[in-house]
C-alpha cells in the first residue's frame, strides 16, 4: 500500500493505493487524511483508470507534463469540449477548471 494524493482537482485528497508486483490494484479515500477521511468524489473514486496499458504492457493515455486549465469564461460546452480532447484524444491527466457553479 502507498499513500498518494488524487490528481484530479485542487483539493488534495488523500488516497490509498495497493499494489501487486508494482501494478495499482485498487484505490481507495485514505480515511486517515484531515482532508477527505476517506471519502472520493466519482472522478477520485475512477482514478485507477488512468493507468492504462496496452498488448505489450506499456503505459497509454497518460501524459503527465501538460496541463490544461480552464477557467469561468468558457462556458459548460467548451469545458466540456476541452475536456474531452485533452483526456481522450491527447492523454493529458492534469486537467481542472475554475468555475465552480
Amino acid at each position: 500500500m502507498t499513500h498518494s494524493v488524487c490528481p484530479y482537482c485542487a483539493i488534495g485528497c488523500g488516497l490509498l493505493v495497493f499494489t501487486k508486483g508494482k501494478r495499482p490494484i485498487a484505490i481507495e479515500g485514505n480515511p486517515d487524511s484531515p482532508v477527505n477521511q476517506g471519502r472520493l468524489c466519482p472522478k477520485g473514486a475512477n482514478t485507477l483508470q488512468l493507468v492504462d496499458r496496452n498488448g505489450d504492457d506499456v503505459a497509454v493515455n497518460h501524459l503527465k507534463t501538460v496541463a490544461s486549465l480552464g477557467g469561468a469564461t468558457l462556458d459548460n460546452e467548451e469545458n466540456y469540449l476541452l475536456k474531452k480532447l485533452f483526456t481522450g484524444g491527447l492523454g493529458i491527466l492534469p486537467i481542472e477548471n475554475q468555475a465552480r457553479l
